[in-house]
């Protein structure tokens, strides 16, 4: 086992003088006469080096409850959020690999000509769910006035739009449409 060499950063030129490499080796001080003249300017370069370094942080001062609580409500949002954005994602590759799925056992099936086959311990058929939409509101309001069929419709208000209204006539609600307002708490980084 071999020990390293230390090198010595006053060294001597040829010339006779003596000089100092810098704290990386790329540049040197000098010349000076002695080996302690180049010492002691050594040391007082690394004293002036030492100086030039960053203040140390400052003790954090005492925080309030509030501070804390703030602090400790700000993380855990944006945990929630990060946590959200993690499963989104997730999920989203799920039902990619899902849709990709269904689209070859609808191809297999449709290659078989069957309309269900059974396999890896579960049966595979076809199905029709119902997809509905408003194609004509005007008709099909009008259709629920005459008949009274108002279950057909599923009904909520748009909060915005109630606000504007409400804004409009002196904090008044359209007819027919309750509202209330519900104390909440919000927090908005700084």
């Amino acid at each position: 086992m071999t020990t390293p060499v230390q090198r010595d950063p006053v060294h001597m030129d040829p010339d006779g003088q003596w000089y100092f490499y810098n704290e990386t080796w790329d540049g040197r001080y000098g010349p000076y006469p002695t080996p302690d003249e180049a010492r002691a300017q050594m040391k007082s370069y690394i004293e002036w080096l030492n100086s030039q370094q960053p203040a140390q942080a400052e003790e954090p001062k005492p925080q309030s409850e509030a501070d804390l609580a703030v602090a400790e409500y700000l993380k855990l949002r944006d945990m929630k959020s990060k946590l959200a954005d993690e499963q989104k994602k997730a999920m989203k590759e799920i039902q990619d690999q899902l849709d990709k799925a269904d689209a070859w056992l609808l191809g297999r099936m449709q290659e078989m000509g069957v309309e269900s086959f059974k396999a890896g311990g579960a049966t595979v058929f076809f199905a029709s769910e119902l997809r509905a939409g408003i194609g004509d509101k005007g008709a099909l309001m009008d259709y629920i006035r005459e008949t009274g069929e108002v279950e057909i419709l599923q009904s909520r208000v748009s909060s915005t739009v109630i606000r504007e209204w409400m804004d409009r006539n002196g904090g008044h609600t359209p007819p027919g449409v309750s509202a209330s307002f519900e104390r909440v708490v919000r927090v908005r980084k700084s």
